[in-house]
């Protein structure tokens, strides 16, 4: 039994590592896509505060901005799960691929 599962515990842990850091990668790219957009418009910011707008609009226009980019990736992440729940359902066991404490933990 143990030699069974073994390959299949190999698998789980090996799927959750490359999870995990596919997760920090597009954290990052997420992060340097913000960084690289607020450079590109300093010049724009600078205009703005030194024409008097306050900084709490230009720090809500940045985050505005950020998230609709959380939100398209929402979107079309909510898109691929329905065609992927398609492709794992019969690998899931004891867990529906709808299961909401999952789906919750993935969306935060």
């Amino acid at each position: 039994m143990d030699a069974a599962l073994g390959s299949q515990e190999l698998i789980t842990i090996l799927s959750s590592f490359f999870g995990i850091l596919a997760l920090l990668l597009s954290a990052l790219g997420l992060y340097g896509l913000l960084s690289a957009s607020v450079v590109q418009r300093t010049g724009e910011i600078g205009v703005r505060l030194a024409l008097g707008a306050d900084r709490r609009l230009v720090i809500r226009m940045i985050l505005c901005e950020a998230l609709a980019m959380l939100a398209w990736g929402l979107l079309l992440g909510a898109i691929v799960l329905v065609f992927a729940t398609r492709l794992v359902t019969e690998m899931l066991h004891d867990i529906s691929a709808f299961d909401p404490m999952t789906l919750t933990f993935v969306l935060v």
